[in-house]
């Protein structure tokens, strides 16, 4: 029998360090997509707005 009590702490250790960058990876895509969606929104308001201000 191979099992080594050890071994298996370090294996869980490093594979929850692994889940724990993955979710911190998805949060910054995240963020960085509201960011981006942000901006977009803010352009769009703004040609609106300047084709407004053109038609008055």
């Amino acid at each position: 029998m191979d099992y080594d009590p050890f071994i298996e702490a370090n294996n869980y250790e490093e594979d929850q360090a692994i889940k724990a960058e993955k979710r911190a990876q998805k949060q910054r895509e995240k963020e960085e997509h509201v960011k981006r969606l942000e901006a977009k929104r803010a352009s769009k308001l703004a040609e609106i707005e300047a084709k407004r201000d053109l038609l008055n």
